[in-house]
């Protein structure tokens, strides 16, 4: 992939001999850069000015300012750095937005805008049938700045570290399950692509910009599993979900779950390292009955600056539904190959 780290050399400038017509402001003529009117608030599609006025000095690439400045996406004068670093800058938290074609789509950094790909295979779910499990992987390549408990923050090393894990999931020895992956921060999902092979494999991919980093990592990998429910044909066709955190491949998962009967909450038997009040549970691997309103009472909650992470959110949801009659399996301890975690303190061979 092409890195243009600091670069903007596929920026493309308004096309040579562009001009902008007369603009009028307060019914005097002037020019686009004398009026002083962002492009982002006046120029474009549903703005005062429309699309069509100020259509160079506001095209994405377009020069600006007077240190080397360039409009972003959105028509913003950023600083043109970040193109082509493995992180999709979308716009969001207020960041520039380089997804789009002026931009070869963050220097192919964006999988929702970057170049056609071949269509990956679909997952077959035999038509009037559901399967009793599918796998959900989740994963974000680029964490939300001031993300909780996150220090492998390298997106060329995250990106590796899922792409690992999937090739295992999607190999002969991986799960006979459907398989899906969401990842949250919109970045390329080529190398995901390239690790899946010819399994089929069902991929989501979208920004973020509503996570809250103060709220944990939890809280963004619970919108994820939300979104992913709402908007995923194959989970669509799956009785219940195995949510496992995209860098851990879970040996004999399969066996763990045909072992969990039909109890439509289970949960890790391995101890947390986590230690808060009354319990916790693990939450690398849960496997929850495919309905929203059940899983919004496991996942809803979750806000490590309340005291309440999805360990702790998934212990309460247990012991409630538990109160209520509903079984809760518990998963065998997994077996894991070595793999650091997210906050790079320990080696987890076991979740």
């Amino acid at each position: 992939m092409l890195r243009l780290v600091g670069v903007v050399a596929l920026a493309l400038a308004a096309p040579e001999g562009c001009e902008d017509g007369p603009l009028w402001v307060d019914g005097r003529a002037t020019t686009c850069a004398a009026s002083g009117l962002a492009c982002e608030t006046w120029f474009g599609a549903g703005r005062p000015y429309g699309a069509d006025a100020c259509a160079c000095h506001c095209a994405p690439g377009a020069a600006c300012g007077d240190a080397g400045g360039v409009r972003d996406c959105a028509g913003r004068c950023v600083a043109p750095v970040g193109v082509g670093d493995g992180c999709c800058d979308a716009g969001a938290s207020g960041g520039p937005d380089y997804a789009c074609a002026a931009f070869a789509c963050d220097g192919g950094d964006c999988e929702a805008c970057a170049r056609a790909r071949a269509a990956a295979p679909s997952p077959v779910v035999a038509p009037g049938t559901k399967a009793p499990w599918c796998v959900l992987l989740t994963a974000t390549v680029c964490p939300a700045r001031g993300m909780t408990h996150t220090n492998r923050v390298d997106p060329a090393v995250r990106a590796a570290d899922y792409a690992a894990s999937l090739a295992r999931w999607a190999g002969p020895n991986g799960t006979k399950f459907p398989l899906a992956v969401v990842e949250n921060s919109g970045a390329s999902l080529d190398a995901l692509r390239a690790a899946a092979g010819a399994t089929p494999v069902e991929f989501h991919s979208y920004v973020d910009r509503a996570v809250e980093p103060a709220r944990g990592k939890g809280h963004a990998e619970a919108r994820a599993i939300w979104r992913t429910l709402a908007g995923s044909p194959l989970l669509a066709r799956c009785e219940r979900v195995a949510k496992v955190t995209g860098r851990y491949f879970v040996e004999n998962f399969d066996a763990a779950l045909d072992a969990a009967g039909t109890a439509p909450l289970v949960v890790q038997s391995t101890p947390s390292p986590w230690v808060m009040w009354d319990g916790v549970l693990r939450s690398e691997v849960v496997g929850f009955a495919n309905d929203k309103r059940f899983a919004e009472v496991i996942f809803e909650d979750q806000d490590e600056a309340a005291g309440l992470p999805m360990e702790r959110q998934l212990f309460v949801a247990a012991r409630k539904y538990h109160e209520m009659g509903v079984e809760v399996a518990f998963f065998p301890p997994l077996a894991v190959p070595p793999t650091p975690n997210g906050e790079e303190s320990h080696v987890i061979t076991t979740l």
